[in-house]
């Protein structure tokens, strides 16, 4: 209990910045503060990462959340969600279609992430658990998840290491979360079956005590006239 306190201290504050910063998306609970005071509440991030998809629409229990489309790339920070099993629903934007239907049972005080996954027609979703123990003094925590429907298995390797972070990760595959030093890091994403490299992933500044998913996304050969080509994204959990 005390690491899920020490994990809300470090987050919340992410939380509500997440919150200020996207106000086009609303938490699924009542607006009326009364009544939702004592409920119980599960933390939920949302990305879109399919790269041929258009934008969508999200829906949670029947209600729309987003007043503006969701795009490609586009992640909402975690917002407040009703404990228990909670249908999710997306469709193209200001379409009456739904091409992603699923429930998804959210545990009270838990952190969790949902992401849009794979080519439009047989996208679906993947949802990754959140919590993890509070990172050492000096020491920030790090994940890996590919999403890149063509990169086939990935390595994921810091500059001046001999092993990979991450090996053979698979597409629609997290790693855990795991703990490193604070500090600057170059990376690389390599393909677990020959060694190439795919992608270089420069400059990225891990803060002590904080939480970092590193998405792996889009195509590496990407489709005739789609922009979507393998990149990395660094999203703060």
């Amino acid at each position: 209990m005390n690491s899920v306190k020490k994990i809300f201290s470090k987050r919340i504050a992410a939380l509500t910045l997440s919150c200020s910063m996207l106000l086009a998306f609303t938490s699924c609970l009542d607006d009326d503060d009364s009544k939702i005071e004592n409920v119980p509440v599960a933390y939920v991030s949302l990305y879109h990462g399919s790269p041929d998809a258009p934008d969508l629409d999200i829906e949670v229990d029947g209600r729309q959340i987003n007043a503006y489309p969701f795009e490609y790339t586009d992640y909402t920070g975690y917002l407040r969600f009703y404990t228990g099993e909670r249908n999710l629903r997306f469709g193209p934007y200001a379409s009456s279609s739904i091409d992603i239907d699923t429930t998804i049972d959210f545990e009270a005080n838990q952190l969790y992430s949902v992401f849009v996954v794979d080519e439009f027609e047989d996208a679906g979703v993947v949802v990754t658990h959140d919590n993890s123990d509070t990172p050492a003094k000096g020491k920030a925590k790090i994940r890996v998840i590919n999403l890149s429907p063509d990169a086939g298995d990935i390595d994921f390797v810091a500059n001046g290491d001999e092993e990979a972070w991450s090996s053979d990760l698979a597409f629609k595959e997290s790693s855990d979360f795991m703990e490193v030093d604070a500090q600057e890091y170059d990376f690389q994403v390599r393909s677990s079956a020959n060694n190439d490299l795919l992608l270089t992933v420069p400059d990225i500044q891990l803060q002590p005590r904080y939480f970092y998913t590193i998405i792996i996304r889009g195509y590496d050969t990407p489709p005739g006239g789609n922009p979507n080509a393998l990149a990395a994204q660094v999203v703060v959990n």
